[in-house]
């Protein structure tokens, strides 16, 4: 079969319980909608094809289903001190929040390719592991068929990969890459159908190279880009209400602000726009980027927020980071993604140039290997 492939950072869910759409929680927590307070408008307008809503009842509703399995699955053994990234014990200070298509829906079986599940794999660190995490609870939270998440190999007691099968329609991989390699194996970049690159947080050093670099093993085959998130508690400190300001007022010591943790507010947005830009002509470009961003700039109150071991993760103790797997909150990102993979099919993308570089026709702007 064809395959996707995303970039960026064990045991099984229960299949029973995802066909459903339900996990087993202990207990479940009370939810008060009324302290997340009103949506502000940057919110209303959400990012391009995703839109946010308040919905307290469908929020109410996704709580009561438990924790995403997929989240015990793949953090248990890393942090279990914060409900392996659940945040169930604050979810009051998360706004209920719905992220929905702006036009059209999701058709699982519309990523089928001659009857076989599209594959998809996901590389690089713990933010594309977040990805990861993101399709596979979305999938779970609306009662999808699921099987998996299974580990494939574990490379020490943080890294491994993973796959999970979904509706019988896509096989999900992640694999773990943590730096921007100058050397791409082959079977990963170049193998599949539908390549996602992203994880980008850690600085820029080198990116344009291996943006390029991919493009140039991929050819025709279709690629996406995912925009860094933001990763920061703004105004510097932790709000229970999440009442955050913008960052660029950030208090200039503060623990989590743009300036204490470079890339609060990712530099490198632009740079991938701008390498993309250079590359392709748009309208015949394989390559795209997966704007997310802005869709997620005022959501500071789903970090994972403050780790009671002030060693374990996060600098002073704090997670400002990586997303809470909370109703909604990473369903954005999930959307995004599969509307991307509905909207562009698997198969490459059939090329009609209009351009000619050294006599042959092409949809590059100029050849990758000058």
């Amino acid at each position: 079969p064809h395959s996707f492939c995303a970039v960026g950072g064990g045991g099984a869910m229960n299949s029973s319980a995802a066909e459903h759409g339900r996990g087993s929680p202990s207990a479940v927590p009370t939810v008060d909608s009324s302290d997340a307070g009103p949506v502000p408008a940057h919110l209303k307008q959400g990012g391009g094809s995703v839109i946010w809503h308040k919905d307290p009842a469908w929020f109410a509703s996704e709580v009561s289903k438990g924790p995403c399995p997929a989240a015990a699955a793949l953090y248990s053994g890393r942090y279990s001190v914060v409900q392996n990234r659940t945040c169930w014990d604050r979810l009051h200070e998360i706004q209920p929040l719905r992220a929905h298509l702006l036009h059209g829906r999701i058709s699982w079986s519309s990523l089928l390719v001659a009857g076989e599940p599209a594959n998809v794999t996901i590389v690089g660190d713990s933010l594309a592991e977040q990805h990861f995490v993101a399709i596979v609870c979305y999938a779970w939270s609306t009662g999808v068929p699921m099987d998996g998440p299974h580990m494939l190999k574990q490379h020490d007691v943080v890294h491994a990969d993973w796959r999970a099968t979904i509706g019988g329609a896509l096989r999900l991989t992640f694999k773990r890459q943590d730096t921007l390699l100058k050397t791409l194996d082959g079977d990963v970049y170049a193998a599949p159908s539908f390549l996602i690159i992203g994880g980008f947080h850690h600085g820029h050093s080198g990116l344009a190279e291996y943006i390029r670099a991919v493009a140039k093993l991929r050819g025709v085959k279709q690629t996406l880009v995912v925009e860094a998130l933001p990763a920061h508690f703004p105004g510097g400190v932790y709000r229970a209400q999440g009442g955050y300001p913008s960052t660029k007022s950030a208090l200039l010591n503060a623990t989590c602000d743009d300036i204490t943790m470079p890339g609060g507010e990712p530099a490198v947005n632009g740079l991938i726009a701008q390498t993309i830009n250079a590359l392709f002509d748009p309208e015949y470009s394989p390559m795209g980027a997966l704007r997310v961003e802005e869709l997620y700039r005022h959501r500071g109150q789903a970090h994972i927020g403050p780790i009671p071991a002030a060693k374990f993760v996060g600098y002073q103790g704090r997670d400002c980071l990586h997303w809470c797997v909370a109703p909604g909150v990473l369903d954005a990102l999930a959307l995004l993604t599969l509307h991307k993979l509905v909207r562009h099919p698997v198969q490459p993308l059939v090329v009609r140039a209009r351009r000619r570089v050294a006599g042959k026709p092409t949809f590059w702007k100029r050849e990758l290997g000058s």
